[in-house]
């Protein structure tokens, strides 16, 4: 669920793929901002433990997770703010 910026109150249905996020049209979530790049990160659940996990593609601006930019693929539980750009959005 977006909670912050342009696609504001906008969500995006979890399944069983990864979800892209990025400036590509080639992304499952498009985020038309200056800030992101054309591959930014991605969503994928994680078959071991039935986590979701988000993990950085090397983006320049970084993604952050509960005000902490990551470098590793990190655990995204319920309801932690996630910013990437302009965009905030949480796992709900």
């Amino acid at each position: 669920m977006v909670i912050d910026g342009p696609l504001a109150g906008s969500s995006v249905p979890l399944g069983n793929t990864p979800i892209t996020l990025g400036r590509a049209a080639s992304n499952t979530v498009v985020l038309d901002d200056e800030f992101v790049s054309s591959h930014h990160a991605r969503v994928y659940p994680d078959p071991s433990s039935g986590s979701w996990i988000i993990e950085d593609l090397g983006s320049t601006n970084g993604t952050v997770v509960n005000q902490r930019r990551i470098s590793a693929p990190t655990v995204l539980a319920a309801r932690v703010p996630v910013r990437i750009g302009a965009t905030t959005f949480e796992l709900r």
